[in-house]
């Protein structure tokens, strides 16, 4: 398992967990993932991003699937919506 930063560069590998554990598992099992829910790493605080103005942005790693939500864990859309969900939200 590997994290890497905007620019593809690699920060942080963790190797040598048995196959049968899954990514999510491996990451929480970290010294890493302790300081990310801990707030111990030099991750910046929240900001105003240049040309948008009065909405701070907070920081966060972007994971797929078999990692679990935080606040600085986020999901990308991992499948496409469907006709369904474009209902539901119109209605909301």
């Amino acid at each position: 398992m590997a994290i890497a930063d905007a620019n593809y560069k690699i920060r942080y590998a963790d190797a040598g967990y048995q196959g049968r554990i899954s990514d999510g598992g491996v990451f929480t099992s970290t010294d890493f993932y302790s300081k990310v829910i801990d707030g111990k790493l030099n991750i910046p605080k929240p900001s105003v991003l240049p040309g948008i103005s009065g909405v701070s942005i907070t920081f966060i790693l972007v994971a797929d699937d078999a990692f679990s939500l935080s606040s600085r864990i986020m999901k990308y859309l991992t499948r496409v919506p469907t006709e369904k969900d474009q209902l539901k939200l119109s209605f909301e």
